[in-house]
């Protein structure tokens, strides 16, 4: 097959034939799946290539049957020799605001084949079927595949966009210190280190007045406000308002999240949250939002953050992050160093494409499959 094959193996229509380069003259096509329809088949095929620890069909009653910007397309991959599909992917709904305009975007999740068609053409046929799909739907698709699949996504058509950093802030540093030092001296060491970095962060929180951390178990109506205070230009942000939180959040039934909020004291509004997911020593932020109109807000989330992740035991605090420099910048100034970094792919339509090129992008895992 030429180099060239890929592409002339995906052509307009439901349905699409090719020849995989395997060795042999297996032929593949590409449906689209009536997905409410599917739940069975989907979750036959998650089985066989997605390792969770959750229920496979609570996942798919809450992501695909609930999801408040409807059910993810989903693209079976079927072999002429098999009765059911051998892969399947899909791309999942996610509202977002550019300066006053909203639109839905694609997010890329679940993309599974079985481990007999692993090769790369078919995947690459899914993958091009999908994409070709979703841009008659979505103006923009993105997300972040797994790394073994990055080849197959680029071979489509996707252009990396930049890096989603993972962020750390190491709040007990004993087990760190003992890479450099004996055992005995980390274990003294370290808590000095770890309350002297404690106080320096309860000074800096002092310095910003009129605010008081509290935590809450759901977002209500506050929350509202603080994303219609929170937008800034030219930034492509997806909706966090309290349907969308509490859908993503609260109901997720593969995770247990808490809301970390700032509030004014003066008049109760909301100045920021953070979702906060605890695992074992760590505390995850799976999303976060400041209002940008109030200095300071931002240092003072992340140090009151960190403070109260120690208090509760937590070795160390985390969050992802695609974005503004200068929301990076401000991780940095909280303590929170880059650890490791997974890049960010997109495709977008041609009315769309000045939206990705003047944008600043605000992604957090808020925005993908969890």
């Amino acid at each position: 097959m030429t180099s060239n094959a890929g592409d002339e193996a995906i052509r307009s229509g439901v349905v699409t034939k090719a020849k995989a380069l395997v060795g042999d003259e297996r032929e593949y096509t590409v449906t689209v799946a009536d997905v409410l329809e599917e739940e069975v088949k989907i979750c036959s095929l998650w089985r066989m290539g997605l390792v969770a620890s959750h229920s496979y069909e609570s996942k798919f009653d809450w992501y695909y049957r609930r999801n408040p910007d409807g059910p993810p397309s989903v693209i079976f991959l079927r072999h002429n020799s098999e009765v059911d599909a051998v892969g399947a992917t899909s791309v999942a709904p996610r509202r977002m605001r550019f300066n006053d305009v909203s639109f839905v975007t694609g997010v890329l999740v679940d993309f599974v084949v079985r481990p007999e068609h692993r090769t790369f053409f078919p995947a690459l046929i899914l993958q091009k079927e999908m994409q070709r799909h979703s841009l008659q739907i979505h103006p923009i698709v993105w997300g972040l595949p797994n790394p073994k699949a990055t080849a197959v996504f680029r071979r489509a058509g996707y252009q990396c966009i930049g890096q989603m950093g993972r962020y750390v802030r190491v709040l007990r540093s004993a087990g760190y210190l003992t890479r450099h030092f004996p055992g005995w001296m980390s274990r003294i060491v370290g808590p000095i280190i770890d309350l002297t970095r404690l106080a320096a962060l309860m000074f800096r929180c002092a310095a910003t007045r009129g605010y008081t951390a509290q935590w809450q178990d759901r977002p209500d109506a506050r929350f509202n406000d603080l994303w219609a205070r929170s937008g800034k230009h030219d930034q492509l942000m997806g909706v966090r308002d309290e349907k969308y939180l509490n859908w993503r959040f609260v109901d997720c039934p593969l995770a247990a999240n808490t809301f970390f909020t700032l509030v004014s004291i003066l008049d109760q509004r909301l100045i920021g949250y953070a979702a906060c997911e605890f695992e074992q020593q760590t505390l995850h932020v799976r999303d976060f939002l400041v209002d940008s109109n109030v200095a300071g807000v931002s240092e003072r989330l992340w140090c009151e953050l960190a403070r109260e992740a120690f208090h509760k035991g937590c070795a160390s605090l985390s969050v992802e992050f695609f974005g503004a420099e200068h929301v990076h910048r401000e991780l940095n100034n909280a303590g929170l160093t880059a650890r490791t970094q997974s890049p960010l792919y997109a495709v977008r339509s041609d009315q769309s494409s000045a939206i990705l090129r003047e944008s600043q992008m605000y992604i957090t895992c808020a925005d993908l499959d969890a």
